[in-house]
Formats: C-alpha cells, sequence, structure tokens
C-alpha cells in the first residue's frame, strides 16, 4: 500500500464515520518513508462501545471494503447485528480438542460440509417445519466480523440468523443464546462435537513480576502433592474464572483438618495447662469433652476451618500488604460488589480483623458457585454462573484465593529432601 491510498483509505472511512456518527482516534503516521496504521474505532455496542483496533494495511482494506457502519457489536460475544440487512453473525470455536483424531476438516464434515477443504464454506441451511421462525445458517465467518471483534479463532466458522423483526442488541442476544444453546448441545449430542459460541475474554490484569537480580535458586521447600495438583489446576483455567476461584478454594480447603486440629489443640492445651485445673474434678473434664464435641464434623461450619487455616498462615501485614498494594484492588474490596459478594475487604475497618473479612468473602463467593438456592445452611444463596457479568468481574477476587493459596501451601510445606539424595563430601 502506498502513501496516497492509505490516506485516501483513512480519510474516507473517517468520513464515513462522522456520517455514521462513529468515534474514532487516529495515530497513523504515514510519510515517504514508512507508513503506520493506528485507528482506532469506537464500534456501538448495545449502550456502550467496544473498541476496534486498525493496525495494518489489509484490516484498513477490509474496514474500507464493508458497510462497517451498519454494524453493533454484541456484548460478551465474538457477534455482531446488522440491523439493515437483519442478520447475527456470531464466531463459533471448538473450546477443548473433541479427538486427537478429530481435525477441522473432519468436524466440518460431519457437520453436513461436503467439501471442507474449501477456503469459503458453502452455507449450510437448517430447515425448519415450523412458519415464520427466523433462518438459522452455519458457514465461513466473513473477514469484517473477524475484524471487528478481533477474533484470531482457527476454526473459521459462524453460526447465521436471518430476521427482519430483529430491533434491538437485547433482543440479538436473546435470540442468539436462545439458537446457539438449542443448536449446539443438539450437535453435542447427535454428532459428539463440543462446539460454542467464540466469547469476548475480559481484560486480565497481569501481576508485575517480583523485582529480583537474584539466580533461581535450588528448591528448599517440599509442596504437598494434592494440594499442588488443585493449585496447577486453578492456574491452567485461565478465563475460566468460577473454575480457577474454586480450584484455588480446594487447594485451601486441603488443609482444614490440619490447621482447625492446631486450633483446638492450642484450646485444649491452654486448658490443660492451667495450674487450677484437676483431672479429677467432672466439671474440668467436662470443659474438654464440650470442646471436642462441639468441633465434630457437624458442629463446625466449613466457614470456621477457613478462617483458622487463613490465621494460622497469614499475617494480618501481609493481608493488608495485598490488598493496598493497587489502589483499584482497595476500592474493589471497599465497595459492595452486587452479585459477587456483600462481605467487603477494608484495612481501615478496626472492628472486624482482616482475616475475618477476606474468610467472609472467600466462603460466599465459594458457596454462590456451588450451591443452588435454598440448598446451603445460612439460607439461600444466589447463583453465579458462567459467562455472567459477574463472573467476568471476579479477577481481584481469584487474586485474592490465590494469593491465600499460595500462602498456606508455602507455610504447610517441609524442608525439600531428595529421598535417593547421595551426600558429598
Amino acid at each position: 500500500m502506498d502513501q496516497n491510498e492509505a490516506t485516501n483509505l483513512l480519510d474516507e472511512i473517517k468520513a464515513r464515520c462522522k456520517t455514521a456518527k462513529i468515534t474514532f482516534k487516529d495515530e497513523s503516521s504515514i510519510d515517504d518513508d514508512d507508513i503506520r496504521i493506528d485507528f482506532t474505532l469506537h464500534m456501538p455496542q448495545g449502550r456502550e462501545t467496544r473498541d476496534v483496533y486498525i493496525l495494518d494495511d489489509d484490516d484498513l482494506r477490509i474496514l474500507a471494503q464493508s458497510n462497517f457502519e451498519q454494524f453493533v457489536l454484541l456484548e460478551d460475544y465474538s457477534a455482531s447485528i446488522n440491523y439493515t440487512e437483519g442478520v447475527i453473525e456470531a464466531l463459533l470455536t471448538i473450546p477443548t480438542p473433541n479427538s486427537p483424531f478429530l481435525t477441522r476438516r473432519a468436524i466440518l464434515r460431519r457437520l453436513g460440509f461436503s467439501d471442507p477443504s474449501l477456503k469459503e464454506l458453502p452455507s449450510i441451511k437448517l430447515k425448519s417445519k415450523i412458519f415464520g421462525v427466523p433462518e438459522v445458517l452455519l458457514g465461513s465467518s466473513t473477514e469484517i466480523v473477524r475484524l471487528l471483534t478481533h477474533a484470531t479463532d482457527t476454526f473459521e466458522l459462524s453460526l447465521f440468523i436471518k430476521s427482519a423483526t430483529i430491533k434491538t442488541h437485547d433482543d440479538a442476544i436473546r435470540w442468539l443464546e436462545q439458537v446457539s444453546n438449542s443448536l449446539l448441545f443438539d450437535i453435542d449430542i447427535e454428532r459428539s462435537i463440543h462446539i460454542s459460541l467464540l466469547r469476548r475474554r475480559p481484560p486480565r490484569r497481569r501481576r508485575p513480576p517480583l523485582p529480583t537480580d537474584d539466580a533461581l535458586r535450588y528448591p528448599t521447600n517440599e509442596y504437598d502433592g494434592p494440594a499442588m495438583s488443585l493449585y496447577w489446576y486453578a492456574r491452567s483455567a485461565e478465563h475460566m474464572p468460577l473454575l480457577q476461584f474454586l480450584a484455588f478454594y480446594q487447594s485451601i480447603e486441603y488443609y482444614y483438618s490440619r490447621y482447625f486440629n492446631l486450633e483446638l489443640g492450642k484450646r485444649v492445651r491452654s486448658i490443660l495447662k492451667n495450674p487450677a485445673f484437676r483431672v479429677e474434678r467432672d466439671g474440668d473434664v467436662a470443659r474438654i469433652v464440650n470442646i471436642l464435641r462441639d468441633s465434630g464434623r457437624s458442629g463446625i461450619s466449613e466457614r470456621d476451618q477457613l478462617k483458622a487455616t487463613i490465621k494460622e498462615c497469614i499475617s494480618s501485614q501481609e493481608i493488608e500488604d495485598f490488598i493496598t498494594v493497587r489502589n483499584d484492588r482497595v476500592e474493589f474490596f471497599k465497595a459492595k460488589s452486587k452479585g459477587i459478594s456483600s462481605n467487603t475487604i477494608n484495612t481501615q475497618n478496626r472492628q472486624t480483623d482482616l482475616t475475618t473479612q477476606i474468610a467472609d468473602r472467600i466462603y460466599e463467593i465459594r458457596c454462590k458457585i456451588v450451591h443452588i438456592k435454598g440448598e446451603h445452611e445460612d439460607g439461600e444463596v444466589e447463583l453465579l454462573l458462567p459467562y455472567s457479568k459477574e463472573a467476568g468481574k471476579l479477577t481481584h477476587d481469584v487474586d485474592l484465593v490465590q494469593f491465600v493459596a499460595q500462602k498456606v501451601i508455602i507455610a504447610s510445606s517441609k524442608p525439600f529432601v531428595f529421598e535417593f539424595a547421595i551426600e558429598t563430601e
């Protein structure tokens, strides 16, 4: 692309954006020696906008050759609605390998595409016996929707829903979810193929590595295998916040009996060490019996075991340092998060210690993930569902439960020793 073509295309796109009232930012640099495309579209997405980045010649051409002004992006999905044509296009993906022997071509053939080697697949129209229902098709993803959604998935297949009656963004979402849930579930049952809508992944803040100039050192701690299995499972569940949260929680839960029994031992020991204690006195013995009886499995709550574990493994100062290292984290935990947790974490709260605050919050979220309404000991628990807006806002809470898991695993470690180590002089 030469200088004149790049300039003309950018001018044309900007004029079309102004006509369609689509805001943009152009930071491109075009001169005789270098052409650098850096153009950002603020595409409509329901009541909000989504940034679309145009960063090279190919993107610029695709945008210019399309009717991009007619598209509205659908929240949470790599999908769009073209109201002018009455078409929803949603990109599909294969979340996990269906089988090591099933290639993309084999999957497309199972879906009914006679020649899956074609770059542009002929659309398959799904027939319905009901009159007046929207058209549903499977076909190759369009370049413009892949560009507008920044899709990098290599499956390159889309679900198309056509109807002139789709009038709003919320209607489009409802139609898309209703059709895709039914169709993709039927495909899973009938053809043993797991296909899903390609979702827009929420941005995930990465923690910067701890600054160090030290060389890697030989391991000195040995960690418990079961807890580590759960920890690594959580680490592998990127972009699945509920699964990640629960796996980190379970790596902490592995130690409940150890640390609750430790706390129990301290309470019993304090009674036995009291100079006034007499073993032949029934009342004194009854105090110990009551402690042991009340601590039976049916008598202690999981929340109390979590608190005991955190208390033994993490200091209040460590918790405060973790919370206050980032201002956005401080503000997030101070505010009540509707749909996530009613338990806030405030480092300035002197009424409730930080151990109790983080234990209450972690436990409440855990219950919302694993329980249904009316099932839990504390009464009704609101569901926290996968792919919900609330699940997409769990970033700070996942960081919190990961921090706790790390501290508990480290506190529970033992010296690293090879069973078959050979001593050297």
